[in-house]
């Protein structure tokens, strides 16, 4: 991920994205980092817990996004649908670009529009015409 991104993550959520955390995906996936930040940040400020929740990992596997954490004693039930919800969302974009993309399983495993599919050769530039045509 790009360093002036990882920065402003860091800068929104600062006691869930720790200074030593790598950041080992790309920043297709920036809004939904952020999001998941913001939402977790929050949590850790108004919901009382007496350790915050700190991502311990987040990377791409397989295509898609893994976010870990270290436990709390906070409200971990609310916690994790926030992080599932994230990890979902990735499987529908482009982990390049951020646009709407597929999971895509020619080679390794990778989240891509269309255009960016193309450019990674996992299909063909006809293959991504008809897809944008939604056939």
């Amino acid at each position: 991920m790009d360093d002036k991104l990882i920065k402003k993550l860091r800068e929104v959520a600062p006691s869930v994205y720790p200074k030593d955390l790598d950041f080992e995906c790309r920043s297709g996936w920036y809004d939904i980092l952020l999001k998941v930040g913001l939402a977790l940040q929050k949590m850790n400020v108004e919901g009382g817990w007496t350790e915050p929740l700190i991502a311990g990992q987040i990377k791409e596997k397989f295509g898609t996004l893994r976010w870990y954490a270290n436990p709390t004693n906070g409200n971990m039930e609310a916690a994790q649908k926030i992080i599932r919800e994230a990890e979902h969302q990735s499987t529908k974009t482009c982990e390049y670009c951020g646009k709407p993309g597929k999971l895509r399983k020619k080679g390794w495993f990778k989240t891509l529009c269309a255009t960016c599919a193309v450019e990674d050769e996992k299909i063909t530039p006809e293959e991504a015409a008809k897809e944008r045509l939604g056939l």
